[in-house]
């Protein structure tokens, strides 16, 4: 018997989702700022063929915030993004229901065929969207311990980062305004490889879960310019109480 949930996929099965072999498209040219890389498409990213397109996911509200965006855009114009010289893949093409349905074998596969891509396309930056991820692709380095933040390992003329998982599930960043801190200063990077800011220290830019800020959450509106100033790093550090985007009243179950 084929497997139903909710009827969230609109009588389609889980098992027809992830029945296709190629679910979401990548999202890359030459010569872009940054490439985020994630690690499969969910079921509603595989579903919608859509990049973290749950609801629950902070990853468009996070580039709009840190001003990786000039203005919001949404799941549904993932591909807008190009516009923007942000990129977009993942290391493994099979939807599922959790990465831990994956195996070693197509896994070590995805990093390979990535580190040709970032070698084939040469963006500025890669960005790998969560810790798991780096893990096994570190493996090439012969690295089995590293913090978030900027890596000391490039691939050709790319520097990588690595950043909490954007799902609203990493449970030591589990809010939006705990990941900010690293899409920011992925902005200053960039502004900073495009000759737009001198004299940066790129040492504040590894062992970032070291050093992050604690933003606190603002009660009403009318905290918002305090919780702004309660960091003390050398550039802003900007809380945001609220993005709206038109999904606050949609189902919060689904964080992929």
């Amino acid at each position: 018997m084929s497997r139903k949930k909710n009827g969230r996929f609109d009588g389609t099965s889980e098992e027809e989702i992830m029945k296709k072999s190629k679910t979401l498209s990548d999202y890359l040219q030459p010569d872009l700022d940054v490439v985020f890389v994630g690690i499969n498409p969910s079921l509603t990213a595989a579903y919608k063929g859509r990049y973290y397109a749950g609801p629950g996911n902070h990853f468009y509200k996070l580039l709009h915030a840190s001003e990786l965006v000039p203005k919001f855009v949404s799941f549904e114009e993932d591909n807008k993004l190009l516009e923007y010289n942000i990129g977009l893949t993942n290391i493994v093409d099979r939807a599922t229901r959790s990465s831990a349905d994956l195996n070693a074998k197509e896994i070590k596969l995805g990093c390979d065929i990535v580190n040709e891509k970032l070698k084939k396309f040469k963006p500025k930056l890669a960005v790998f969207n969560g810790k798991c991820i780096y893990q096994i692709f570190a493996q090439q380095f012969g690295k089995t311990k590293f913090n978030f933040g900027l890596q000391n390992e490039k691939i050709g003329d790319t520097a990588l980062w690595v950043v909490p998982s954007s799902s609203a599930r990493c449970s030591n960043y589990p809010r939006m305004e705990d990941k900010l801190f690293f899409y920011q200063a992925i902005k200053k990077h960039i502004l900073f490889l495009r000759g737009k800011i001198d004299d940066l220290n790129l040492n504040e830019f590894y062992n970032m879960d070291l050093s992050r800020p604690v933003v606190k959450k603002a009660k009403s509106n009318s905290d918002f310019s305090k919780n702004c100033t309660e960091t003390s790093n050398e550039y802003p550090q900007y809380f945001i109480a609220e993005i709206l985007d038109g999904t606050q009243n949609k189902n919060q179950n689904e964080f992929w």
